[in-house]
């Protein structure tokens, strides 16, 4: 699972499920990003969730 979500003028906020701990917390990924619009944003969020 991942979401977008917009701070500001040209920034997202990228959140990116990178699995669970041994306890089960869950980890997550964020990057904050200077993205044109949202459709550059989810190329980024591509990445990101790649890499978890």
């Amino acid at each position: 699972m991942a979401s977008i979500q917009k701070r500001g003028k040209d920034t997202y906020l990228l959140v990116a499920e990178a699995g669970n701990d041994p306890n089960g917390k869950r980890n997550r990924r964020t990057k904050t990003v200077k993205a044109k619009n949202k459709t550059e944003a989810r190329k980024l969020l591509a990445e990101i969730s790649d890499r978890s």
